[in-house]
C-alpha cells in the first residue's frame, strides 16, 4: 500500500544517529516538514534541528504544535560493562523518557507515535523458530528490558490516551555508516583476518537501513499500523558464514 506522506509534519528524535539521520532526509525528500530533535546541531540534517536530552523531568511541548507524527529513535544504547549511573542514565532515557515524550505528544493532540524497540526485548536467539510477535518476551539484558517497560508504558499511554502507538522491533540493522560489531566484522573482512566461523550453523536475521527506514515511512499513515507491534526484516536469513561470503564479496 502506498501512502501519502508529503505535507506530514513529523518529529524524528535521534535524527543524527544511524537509521535517524537516513530517515530524516527520506522523508524530507518526500515532502514532509521535519523536525529534528538531536543532542548537539548536525550539519548534515536538512531539517529544522533543535537540540536538548529526553528524560523524566524534560519538558518539550513547545515542539509538538501542529506535529502530525513523532518516530522515536533516540535512546541510550548497550555496552557490555555499564556503571550504575550509565545504568540509571538508561532507564532515565529508555524508559521514563519515552514515557514523558509520549504524554505530552498525546496531550498536544499527536495522532501517532512510532517507537523503535529491539527484537531482543524477546531474547537473544530462539531454537525452535524465528522470533515472532506473539513470543513471550525474554529479554537478556538492561538493554532489551528497558525496550521492553517503554513498549509497556506506550501500551498504557494509548489505552489511557488514545494516543496510536506503533511499535517496531528489528533485528541488527547494516548499511552505510553502520558503527559497532558489524563495522568491526566488516574491518576484520576488509583486512583479510580468517575469522573461525566456517563450520556455524546459523540462522541470523537482519534488516537493511534503506528496508527500516520504507518500514517506518509506511507505518505513518498506514490504518493497519496503529497500536500494533512488528518485527521487521530483509525476508532471508544468514548463516554467519554466509554472510561474511557477502560481505566479502560486497
Amino acid at each position: 500500500m502506498k501512502t501519502n506522506t508529503s505535507k506530514k509534519t513529523i518529529l524524528v528524535t535521534g535524527a543524527s544517529g544511524f537509521i535517524g539521520r537516513k530517515l530524516s532526509n527520506h522523508l524530507t525528500e518526500k515532502g514532509c516538514r521535519v523536525t529534528a530533535l538531536v543532542r548537539e546541531k548536525n550539519r548534515s540534517l536538512s531539517e529544522n534541528c533543535v537540540t536538548g536530552e529526553i528524560g523524566v523531568s524534560t519538558n518539550r511541548t513547545d515542539l509538538f504544535t501542529d506535529i502530525d507524527c513523532v518516530i522515536h529513535l533516540a535512546a541510550a544504547t548497550a555496552s557490555d560493562k555499564l556503571t550504575e549511573d550509565q545504568k540509571q542514565e538508561m532507564w532515565s532515557t529508555n524508559v521514563e523518557g519515552t514515557d514523558n515524550l509520549a504524554r505530552q505528544a498525546a496531550a498536544a493532540g499527536v495522532k501517532r507515535f512510532i517507537f523503535l524497540s529491539t527484537a531482543k526485548v524477546l531474547g537473544s536467539r530462539s531454537l525452535t523458530h524465528p522470533l515472532r510477535e506473539s513470543d513471550v518476551p525474554n529479554p537478556p539484558d538492561l538493554y532489551s528490558i528497558s525496550k521492553l517497560e517503554a513498549e509497556q508504558r506506550l501500551r498504557e499511554i494509548s489505552g489511557q490516551t488514545g494516543l496510536d502507538t506503533v511499535i517496531i522491533r528489528p533485528p541488527l540493522v547494516y548499511g552505510p555508516g553502520v558503527k559497532g560489531n558489524f563495522l568491526r566484522l566488516l574491518n576484520w573482512i576488509k583486512r583479510g583476518i580468517p575469522l573461525p566461523f566456517a563450520g556455524l550453523d546459523n540462522s541470523r536475521s537482519l534488516v537493511g537501513l534503506d528496508n527500516i527506514v520504507d518500514f517506518i515511512t509506511l507505518c505513518l499513515e498506514h490504518p493497519k499500523a496503529g497500536n500494533n507491534t512488528f518485527m521487521v526484516s530483509d525476508g532471508e536469513d544468514l548463516s554467519t558464514p554466509e554472510l561474511i561470503r557477502r560481505l566479502a564479496l560486497s
